[in-house]
Parts: structure tokens; C-alpha cells; sequence
């Protein structure tokens, strides 16, 4: 298998990354026309968007979070040449947790459901980075 078969679950993670970006400025935009929010309350950051462009937004904020210790162990994965199936399996893993974070996120945003999601997909980014760990300690692919 090629090493470069890690970077499929990456490039979805990006799509999702500009999906909602896309998302958060139609949504924005959105309620601004609809007179849902006045320009003078958001024009310092401020968080007075309605209940549904917030969700978005949060949504888009968060793919900066655990998403770069994804993209990170991906790249040293890549350079070290230590790229296996059980990683290739864990990015997938990983985005699959991360899509359905944002079905949950922007959909009912159920906290307990939405912490469990998230709790999975990060231990799916620490199983890449101990498994890495453990390769480059021990010198094995």
C-alpha cells in the first residue's frame, strides 16, 4: 500500500474544513439580510449570532482544534516513512468521527452525544501518535 493512501482521509478532512467555511458565511450573511443580527453587534467578534449560524460557526472553529494533531501526526507519518494500514485505518477512523461531530454539532447539538463523538475521534488521533511513537522507538515499521 502507498504511503500517500493517508492523505484520502486528509483531503476529506480539508473538504469538510471548507464546506464549513462556505456554511458559516452563507449562514452569516444569511442573518444579516434577515435583520437576525445587526452589523454593529458582531463587528468586534462579538457572539450575538442566531442559535443556527452559531452552531456552524463553532462547528468550523473546531476543525482548528484536534484536527491539527491529525494533520501534524499525519505529516511526520509521511516523512518518517512509517505510514501502515492500522494508521491508514485510524485517519479514516478519525474523519469518520469528525463528520459526524458536525452532523451532531449543527444538527441537535445533543452535548452527551456530541462529547462521546469527539471523545472517540481524538483517542483515534492518540492511538496514531502512540502507535508512531512506538514505531520510531522501537526502529520497526
Amino acid at each position: 500500500m502507498p504511503q500517500t493512501a493517508i492523505l484520502y482521509p486528509v483531503f476529506v478532512q480539508v473538504a469538510l474544513t471548507f464546506i464549513l467555511m462556505f456554511w458559516t458565511g452563507y449562514v452569516r450573511v444569511g442573518a444579516v439580510n434577515r435583520r437576525q443580527v445587526r452589523l454593529k453587534d458582531i463587528a468586534l467578534g462579538q457572539h450575538a449570532w442566531p442559535d443556527g449560524a452559531m452552531k456552524v460557526s463553532n462547528s468550523f472553529n473546531s476543525q482548528f482544534e484536534m484536527p491539527t494533531l491529525f494533520y501534524t501526526v499525519v505529516i511526520l507519518l509521511l516523512v518518517a516513512g512509517r505510514v501502515t494500514g492500522l494508521q491508514i485505518g485510524l485517519a479514516w477512523f478519525f474523519v469518520a468521527t469528525r463528520l459526524v461531530h458536525v452532523a451532531i454539532y449543527t444538527g441537535n447539538n445533543n452535548l452527551r452525544y456530541r462529547l462521546t463523538v469527539f471523545a472517540t475521534g481524538a483517542t483515534a488521533v492518540l492511538a496514531m501518535w502512540i502507535v508512531l511513537a512506538l514505531q520510531i522507538m522501537s526502529g520497526s515499521n
